[in-house]
């Protein structure tokens, strides 16, 4: 009898484990997503080209999610954004997806805190495919790096 008990407390234990380890990862994904929100500067190598540009974005705590507001230009394009595992070894990330009329893209970021404990993001932009939503083959992605902005707020 008591092997039975040890073996079932064994697995309740686990069992809980599990479940606040999931709860943990949640209310961590919730926690980025307010670090993430605020204004940034934003420099940039455009995809398949040596061109650099400047901008502006925008990221908003939306749902479970993030809006974002890319500004180039002039020209201001809305997208979305979330946290998720990039490797086995579940390496959050900052996934960024938006459309223009040149095709559909998606950035993968990593960030991490300035010296202000603001985010400080970088990353590599490609194209996806439309219907797929696969990472189109290129030899020369988009790089981009963005900054808080002075006067920064959340």
């Amino acid at each position: 009898m008591l092997p039975l008990f040890s073996l079932f407390m064994l697995l309740a234990i686990e069992a809980a484990a599990v479940v606040t380890g999931n709860q943990r990862g949640k209310q961590d994904d919730e926690s980025l997503l307010q670090f993430l929100e605020g204004r940034y500067k934003l420099v940039g190598k455009s995809l398949d080209s040596e061109r650099t540009f400047l901008g502006k974005v925008i990221i908003r705590k939306k749902g479970k999610g993030l809006e974002v507001l890319r500004t180039i230009n002039g020209a201001t394009v809305r997208g979305s954004g979330r946290i998720e595992n990039a490797t086995a070894d579940r390496i959050k990330v900052l996934r960024i997806r938006f459309q223009t009329p040149e095709g559909d893209f998606e950035g993968t970021y990593l960030f991490g805190s300035d010296l202000d404990n603001y985010a400080r993001i970088t990353g590599y932009l490609y194209r996806v495919d439309r219907t797929t939503r696969h990472p189109m083959e290129t030899q020369n992605p988009g790089l981009e790096a963005l900054f808080p902005s002075a006067g920064f707020s959340r």
